[in-house]
């Protein structure tokens, strides 16, 4: 199974969108283009009481300020149905990188991501998510990284659709 998914993975569509490491750990990157300003995708990312408003959660949550109140140490929650996850600002440096790590609710171990923002030539934002995990229970980080392939494309795509969009 493990050498079909890499083919299927290597394959056209899914180049350059997944690296993955023998010794366990996982990594999956993605790239997106936005034609909004570095600090305007910063803005929608750090914020993560405006999540719900468009993305797949029903509930998002500041659960813990940090410093500043979306900044190092905050504690992050969002929900999907039933499920609570919760993450830790570990990185803050506005307006060009982000990271955090998870604290619960999610399965995969020492999950941490970087979301780093760079402006492109001619205007706009490259918004590159980076995700390096472990799978739990061990072995099953493949099929982890199968589904974040397409959440985190989401996430790095609609952070900068919205901060494109006009404001009302």
């Amino acid at each position: 199974m493990p050498d079909l998914l890499d083919r299927v993975l290597a394959s056209r569509e899914w180049a350059g969108m997944w690296q993955h490491c023998d010794v366990g750990r996982h990594i999956v990157e993605v790239v997106a283009d936005s034609a909004a300003p570095p600090e305007a995708v910063w803005e929608v990312i750090t914020d993560i009481a405006r999540w719900k408003d468009w993305g797949p959660f029903s509930n998002t949550y500041l659960g813990r300020d940090g410093d500043p109140p979306n900044g190092i140490g905050a504690i992050r929650v969002y929900v999907v149905g039933p499920f609570r996850t919760q993450e830790e600002v570990v990185g803050f440096d506005a307006p060009g990188h982000f990271a955090y790590r998870v604290v619960s609710g999610f399965p995969a171990r020492d999950y941490r991501a970087d979301v780093t923002l760079d402006l492109r030539p001619g205007g706009g934002t490259s918004v590159r998510w980076r995700a390096e995990f472990d799978g739990k229970p061990r072995g099953t980080g493949w099929l982890l990284r199968i589904a974040l392939i397409p959440f985190l494309g989401y996430l790095a795509r609609k952070t900068g659709q919205v901060a494109a969009a006009p404001r009302p």
